[in-house]
């Protein structure tokens, strides 16, 4: 066989494997691109999260009364609750003057790591309709979720908390659900058995009061 048809066959199969990685690269580079976005904002019928930067918000809310209307918990009220180990993951979701967040028959969802905010658009437009409060709790948070969760708390676009703890379990079985895996929040999928519910939450930095 002539030599000059081996080099053309050989340069053309080594074309066609670069050409092949390259598309290759590229669709991994769309879906990654696309997985990196911001929601879209149109799919987010019922619930939008605020876009003002963390100043305009905070600036915002200095002044204002986050309480909504709701009297503070006294000692000897929390006294009759399950206290928990775990406290608000940020003081943005602070609702009174003695910096305890206060939410009232909440929905609760439990999970172990909670780093990507667009697993929660499902939940947020489930307790958006059902016009209730939200707690998050976790062992693990974003930086991301916690602030965008915490500035639509100041903004009063959201009722509710993120809280941290390591007793996830124990959480849980306080509020009569499983803990949410990972692979369900990806899927948007929230079977009862993972909606915990309670008739008032109260969290402080370092603990939780569960009536």
């Amino acid at each position: 066989m002539d030599w000059r048809v081996v080099v053309v066959a050989g340069v053309c199969t080594l074309a066609a494997v670069l050409l092949a990685y390259y598309r290759d690269q590229t669709r991994a580079k769309q879906r990654k691109d696309i997985l990196a976005a911001p929601p879209d904002r149109q799919e987010l019928s019922q619930w939008q999260p605020t876009y003002l930067s963390e100043d305009e918000v905070r600036t915002g809310a200095r002044h204002q009364d986050r309480s909504h209307g709701r009297e503070d918990v006294s000692l000897d009220q929390l006294k009759l609750a399950k206290k928990l180990p775990g406290g608000w993951a940020s003081e943005d979701f602070i609702t009174h003057d003695s910096r305890r967040a206060i939410a009232d028959s909440p929905l609760v969802i439990i999970t172990e790591r909670m780093m990507d905010f667009r697993l929660l658009i499902p939940i947020l437009e489930l307790v958006h309709n059902q016009d209730s409060a939200l707690v998050v709790v976790a062992r693990e948070f974003s930086e991301e979720v916690v602030t965008t969760l915490g500035l639509n708390a100041l903004t009063g676009k959201l009722s509710g908390l993120c809280v941290r703890t390591d007793e996830t379990e124990l959480y849980a079985e306080t509020v009569g659900c499983s803990v949410a895996l990972e692979e369900y929040l990806q899927a948007g999928w929230l079977p009862e058995t993972v909606q915990g519910s309670c008739e008032m939450w109260v969290s402080d930095h370092s603990s939780s009061w569960i009536w």
